[in-house]
């Protein structure tokens, strides 16, 4: 895969297996959770940051987090089990 690939495949994990919710914290009017949905399950990452836009970067990062790992681990992992929707 192309270093330039790689962008297209952080944002589509991001996109579609991120979420960044609102959630209610004393003090904190933007408080965010930052959450990793696969299919039916969520999990909640970390407990809540300060803003959305704090939340927006750690589904960043989860998500360049989850495309290095898939990329180290492509060889052992059979291509009939990555589905990426799009």
């Amino acid at each position: 895969m192309k270093k330039t690939d790689i962008g297209g495949v952080v944002d589509i994990i991001r996109d579609n297996y991120t979420l960044a919710k609102p959630c209610l914290v004393d003090g904190c009017p933007d408080a965010h959770t930052v959450w990793l949905k696969i299919q039916g399950q969520s999990f909640c990452i970390d407990g809540y940051q300060d803003t959305k836009d704090e939340a927006d970067w750690m589904c960043k990062m989860l998500a360049k987090a989850l495309t290095t790992f898939l990329l180290e681990n492509s060889e052992s992992i059979p291509r009939r089990q990555i589905k990426l929707k799009h």
